[in-house]
């Protein structure tokens, strides 16, 4: 599923290393919004709260606030069952330019 949204509001970004691997983890929250149209009903704004785990390039994200700009939001959700339970998750995945290029290792 792809929406075009725009950027509302970004939180802070949240650094740490993995207990198991030693391997540094991000996560920054995003708000992003966009209008839904479904006839016959009215335009309604929808509003999700984003949780990017890995380093966004925030200059971009930034950008992308001041200037309202569209961007196109894939959606992947997904459904697990765990101990007799039904667990669901959403993954949104922003456009590649919104990452940080991370450097090369030796």
């Amino acid at each position: 599923m792809k929406r075009t949204a725009k950027i509302v509001s970004i939180g802070e970004t949240r650094t740490g290393r993995s207990d198991k691997t030693g391997e540094p983890w991000f996560r920054t929250d995003i708000v992003i919004k966009w209008q839904e149209e479904e006839p016959p009903y009215q335009p309604y704004d929808c509003q999700l709260v984003v949780t990017l785990c890995y380093q966004p390039d925030m200059e971009k994200l930034k950008e992308a606030m001041d200037r309202q700009t569209d961007l196109l939001v894939t959606f992947y959700p997904s459904t697990h069952e765990y101990n007799g339970r039904t667990f669901n998750s959403i993954n949104a995945y922003l456009p590649a330019e919104y990452k940080k290029q991370q450097e090369e290792r030796p």
